[in-house]
């Protein structure tokens, strides 16, 4: 007699969510978004935290902020918006002396200031009551 194969529950998690092997890797997530929060490098991450590299904490991290309260999501753009101003504040200087590669990095770092201030209009829209 033989038996159908048995059909894998659709939805990606064979074990649910609680299986130790997901709990384990969320905890891991938020470590991860806890050290960059904190200031580290994505390399300082993957040694730390033992990814293989950069790739695997910036996914860590990206299902770390979907999972994450809008509270840690805000706090987390807003010290990233800090970053970004004072690297802003140390390309400007070059970049009105007419160094081409500084006015591109000013670029840059405008635009992804620009992209920052949107996450933090929609985080504050999520958090507000309706």
């Amino acid at each position: 007699m033989t038996t159908a194969p048995r059909r894998r529950r659709t939805g990606g998690h064979p074990f649910g969510l609680s299986h130790p092997v997901h709990v384990r890797a969320r905890l891991r997530q938020a470590e991860a978004l806890r050290l960059r929060i904190a200031g580290f490098t994505l390399d300082e991450i993957a040694a730390a935290l033992g990814y293989a590299g950069r790739q695997g904490v910036h996914e860590a991290l990206r299902s770390a902020r979907s999972h994450a309260s809008p509270a840690l999501r805000m706090e987390e753009a807003t010290l990233d918006l800090g970053r970004l101003d004072r690297l802003l504040a140390a390309v400007l200087p070059a970049a009105f002396a007419g160094r081409v590669g500084h006015i591109e990095a000013a670029c840059r770092l405008i635009e992804d200031r620009h992209r920052l201030i949107g996450m933090l209009t929609a985080i504050r829209a999520e958090r507000e009551p309706q």
